[in-house]
């Protein structure tokens, strides 16, 4: 299974707050709150969906909150403090490590990413994300700055047959061939992302 609305009926109802990224959030112990919540003190801070099964970022925004988040957060959304630094997707299979991919960025929408390649990274895993390494056979956990952001509970069907490096094409964005690289449609055939140049 590739997806999160495919593993969601099957996992441990115990488990659902894995989907639920203003929990995860808040178990890691970030700054965050849901619509309504006010922010610590007026900044930019990250707008996401709480539940987001389609992945890609979709939803998620940079916004500027001065206290109170009403008129800024809808409904079903939360605010978190902001990180910077890498952005790097870690895969597990049976407990393993069995892949670390960087992504790359220069577009301010969020979901919009450049390039992913396959890179050299150990990520410190909190002992609570740890039990879910154990229990399911395939965890994919994202991290920004080295702090989790997302976990799924599935392969990642981006880097399979020992890929090494993509390039993601989208709708509307025009993009030479790269030397070296074969084009793969998108499995998920969603707009705006049409697949993806790979280099193995």
């Amino acid at each position: 299974m590739y997806y999160d609305h495919e593993i969601w009926p099957h996992i441990d109802v115990n488990d659902l707050w894995i989907f639920d990224k203003s929990i995860l959030s808040r178990k890691l112990g970030f700054k965050c709150g849901p619509a309504g919540v006010p922010v610590p003190k007026p900044g930019n801070y990250i707008v996401r969906p709480c539940v987001n099964l389609e992945g890609m970022g979709k939803g998620a925004s940079i916004k500027h909150i001065k206290d109170s988040s009403w008129d800024i957060v809808p409904a079903g959304y939360f605010w978190q403090e902001l990180f910077t630094g890498r952005h790097i997707s870690v895969d597990f299979e049976y407990q393993k490590q069995i892949r670390a991919t960087e992504g790359f960025r220069k577009s301010k929408n969020l979901m919009m990413f450049d390039r992913w390649t396959v890179v050299d990274y150990q990520p410190s895993i909190p002992d609570f994300v740890h039990e879910i390494i154990k229990k399911y056979p395939f965890v994919n956990v994202e991290l920004v700055g080295n702090k989790i952001i997302e976990i799924h509970l599935r392969r990642n069907p981006d880097f399979s047959n020992g890929c090494k490096e993509i390039i993601p094409v989208w709708e509307g964005k025009k993009i030479k061939h790269p030397e070296g690289f074969i084009f793969v449609p998108d499995i998920t055939d969603e707009r705006p992302r049409l697949g993806f140049y790979k280099k193995y």
